[in-house]
């Protein structure tokens, strides 16, 4: 397995000290007029400091290092693979409830757990793909076994035929959804199938919208998942589209 350094892009810190700054100095000014602040002077500088603290775990148990043996928080904690319960994935969820783009990726061991947010390293993505190719998807080690399904009830496969996808073989060669503020009749929405499929990377952002090469993690189908919004004064619309995409075209995106 490669080794990967991971480094937080610089706009983790200049975004989170901008907020911590500003969320400071909010709640410095009103106290400052105050003639007696009492324990409101110390509350509201308090809670500011939490918008500092917040960021400041998510970087502590962020994942450093990651070599064939384990993984090394920032913290210092190091964590082989040999104690590997559980990879976690979660993705965002937009406004309508629907899964968008992976936020960030939770490793669970015996002793402890490492987070990856693929969005702030500059080899997030890179570094999940690479884990998931030579560690998998390993249930939790409290959790029962699934009673297998009576032979009866499973379809019988066509000779000379392979069995469809359990993941994503109910989806198209291309999809379309769109929600609109105060038309919530008319909103459609992606298949739920698509809502299991794995984000590998996010491929050309830009102002109003994002594209995000997924992969199912059954048969390793890709597609590309393309979300757009646009804020007008009666009634902001979003946009979803799911292409099914070849190897190479995947490949071809995510070197972009």
């Amino acid at each position: 397995m490669k080794d990967f350094q991971l480094h937080f892009k610089r706009e983790f810190f200049v975004r989170n000290g901008l907020v911590a700054g500003m969320s400071l100095f909010l709640s410095l000014v009103p106290v400052l007029f105050m003639k007696k602040a009492g324990a409101l002077g110390l509350v509201m500088p308090a809670m500011a400091l939490l918008t500092l603290l917040l960021p400041l775990r998510e970087w502590l148990i962020a994942v450093r290092r990651i070599d064939a043996e384990g993984v090394t928080r920032h913290d210092g904690k190091r964590f082989p693979w040999s104690e590997l319960k559980e990879l976690r994935e979660v993705n965002f969820i937009n406004r309508w409830g629907q899964s968008g783009g992976l936020n960030h990726l939770d490793i669970f061991f015996t002793t402890g757990r490492a987070r990856i947010l693929p969005m702030v390293l500059a080899d997030g993505y890179e570094a999940i793909l690479a884990i998931r190719q030579h560690h998998g998807r390993p249930a939790l080690a409290a959790s029962q076994p699934r009673p297998a399904e009576p032979a009866a009830t499973l379809p019988q496969a066509t000779p000379g035929k392979s069995m469809p996808c359990s993941v994503c073989g109910s989806l198209q060669d291309y999809h379309r959804a769109m929600q609109k503020g105060g038309h919530e009749s008319q909103d459609t929405h992606l298949p739920a199938a698509s809502g299991k499929l794995v984000t590998v990377k996010e491929v050309r952002p830009d102002h109003n919208g994002s594209s995000f090469v997924q992969q199912c993690a059954e048969c390793d189908a890709w597609f590309l998942y393309k979300t757009t919004y646009e804020f007008l004064v009666y009634g902001s619309e979003d946009e979803q589209q799911l292409y099914r995409i070849s190897a190479q075209q995947a490949d071809e995106l995510m070197r972009t």
